[in-house]
């Protein structure tokens, strides 16, 4: 077999005067013939054996000479592996971990700052931090109500209750715990008492629609929502509504799109509202007919606000990101974390203020560390600190920033050099 390969000796001389470059480019080509026999003997030694790849002499362990035999009489356990009629014999491999590689963890978990995902049978329709204790309440979309306790390490199932007919839409503890209340498709709202783990009071057809939303006054009073709009006010010491309110489709302030949700801040003076068009409306308590002050920027619908302090709030967007934000000035801090498929319906902060708890419109309640929130609000609070694109992604996050893939490598390289450290990847060169 006859191949063409450039001579390098044979290269003719060139300049920049115009001279004609020969045929074949400024080598010359070279016929060579393959010997037939020197292949059928080369596979007995790899001594002296030339690589295919890059032409040097393939030597037991170099990088290319381990893949192919070197000699018959060599002891196998020496490299770890033999290889016999081209297979491997998988008993004598040596098993190489990601720590023993690149140091890392086999376990991505063993560095979780929070309880891992609570994963259900049924989808998860709203979650509560109990105020006191570490024990969080589910409601699914099968009306169960389930209360697990948490920890970092496990998240375990204390008691169940299942006294809704239809999916359970909202749980909310009282001041100290003691009671959870609970609300249903099934137009019912029920007090369970958590000393007893028994159902305290079921007021049946509360509602003539579907309850949606819940919100605790005080101790004794209570406020539902249902689909079609209508608002009740509960003395739950009468078990009646003490107070009714229909809401019609006009408004003293027309708005791009609808009300989606709502909390309080600066000690109760202040109302945000997010709306489906991802802005936020603050407006001065007693005053709603119209906002004082707008934060736009949220991509898509802002489903569920919860206040974290007096000028941060967390906000569970449609597009499946959770974002902290800053109200005065109105900056976004970044991405908390992030749901896979579906928006984010409902947050939950935990009474010490270090964990926070998600649901989407799936079976698994995500969990997330805050606790490093409280320093970023003060320094982004401070005159001319960095301001944050919405998408930034925080350490809570399970996705990385773009600048975050060089963060570890150091300005200023060390050099051996008698010249010291110098900066940039490279700075000598072979003379």
């Amino acid at each position: 077999m006859k191949a063409l390969i450039p001579s390098i000796e044979d290269a003719g001389d060139s300049d920049d005067s115009g001279d004609e470059i020969p045929a074949g480019g400024v080598f010359g080509l070279v016929v060579v013939e393959d010997d037939e026999e020197g292949d059928e003997e080369g596979d007995g030694d790899g001594e002296g054996e030339r690589d295919e790849h890059n032409g040097n002499e393939a030597l037991d362990g170099d990088a290319y000479g381990e893949d192919y035999d070197s000699d018959s009489n060599s002891d196998s356990e020496s490299i770890g592996s033999s290889t016999t009629s081209g297979t491997t014999n998988t008993d004598d491999e040596e098993k190489v971990t990601l720590t023993e590689l690149f140091g890392l963890d086999d376990n991505p978990e063993a560095n979780r700052e929070h309880p891992p995902d609570l994963r259900m049978d049924s989808m998860i329709m709203d979650v509560c931090f109990h105020p006191e204790a570490d024990l969080l309440s589910v409601a699914s979309i099968d009306g169960e109500v389930v209360i697990y306790r948490y920890n970092k390490e496990i998240t375990e199932e204390m008691t169940r209750f299942s006294h809704h007919k239809m999916s359970c839409r909202s749980v909310c503890y009282n001041e100290n715990g003691s009671l959870l209340y609970t609300t249903s498709k099934d137009k019912s709202l029920a007090v369970l008492d958590m000393g007893s783990s028994a159902v305290k009071q079921h007021i049946w057809e509360a509602h003539e629609a579907p309850i949606s939303s819940f919100f605790l006054v005080d101790e004794n009073m209570c406020a539902t929502g249902d689909d079609e709009g209508t608002v009740k006010l509960w003395d739950m010491r009468k078990r009646k509504a003490v107070f009714k309110y229909k809401c019609c489709d006009e408004s003293s302030e027309m708005y791009k799109s609808e009300m989606t949700a709502l909390t309080q801040v600066r000690n109760g003076t202040r109302l945000v509202a997010g709306s489906g068009e991802g802005t936020l409306y603050i407006f001065k308590w007693g005053e709603f007919s119209h906002h004082i002050d707008q934060f736009p920027g949220h991509k898509g619908m802002v489903n569920c606000i919860v206040p974290l302090t007096d000028n941060l709030l967390i906000t569970g967007c449609e597009d499946t990101n959770i974002r902290a934000v800053q109200l005065y000035p109105h900056r976004f801090v970044g991405v908390v974390g992030e749901h896979d498929d579906f928006g984010v319906d409902n947050l939950s902060v935990s009474h010490d203020g270090t964990l926070m708890a998600s649901c989407s419109s799936e079976e698994v309640v995500r969990f997330w560390n805050i606790e490093y929130l409280y320093d970023l609000d003060n320094e982004d609070s401070k005159k001319g600190s960095k301001k944050r694109k919405r998408n930034y992604n925080l350490p809570s996050s399970k996705r990385r920033n773009r600048c975050d893939f060089y963060s570890d490598i150091p300005e200023v390289a060390d050099s051996d050099d008698e010249g010291g450290p110098v900066a940039g990847p490279s700075h000598t060169s072979d003379d």
